[in-house]
């Protein structure tokens, strides 16, 4: 995936971006008035995507200043994933490893919903009821 656009190209981008939904929109007989939608996720959605998001801002945070390293190749070129940030911090007891066990079981129950899937009750409730506590561990590590 390429990087995002800067914040200066940003302007430009946002009227080539507005010219082409509205040329979209007309070549399908919308008005641009019958878009003005709300584009929300579902609380559970929510709850699910900030207990991802909380564990991929702590696990770099921890992680900051090693270099985290996978076999014999490193992994400067292109960020390190979640996967790898947790094997490395559990390999360098930086965090114990049922806790890098935990954090893979519940960014996996997470994942889905994040990318429109659905998920059912018992993943929300599992991860209502793990995730905070999980963050709670990953933010007492210093």
């Amino acid at each position: 995936m390429p990087p995002p656009a800067t914040d200066a190209q940003l302007p430009e981008l946002e009227t080539k971006i507005k010219a082409a939904v509205a040329d979209a929109l007309r070549m399908h007989g919308v008005t641009q008035e019958e878009t003005i939608a709300s584009f929300t996720t579902p609380s559970d959605v929510s709850m699910l995507f900030a207990a991802r998001f909380n564990i991929e801002r702590e696990l770099p945070r921890i992680a900051e200043g090693q270099q985290v390293t996978s076999g014999i190749e490193t992994l400067q070129r292109k960020p390190a994933s979640i996967f790898q940030i947790t094997r490395f911090l559990a390999q360098t007891e930086r965090i114990e490893p049922e806790l890098a066990g935990a954090i893979r079981e519940v960014y996996s129950v997470c994942s889905p919903a994040v990318h429109g899937e659905q998920v059912t009750e018992a993943q929300l409730n599992f991860v209502r009821d793990v995730a905070p506590g999980l963050i709670a561990a990953l933010q007492a590590v210093r």
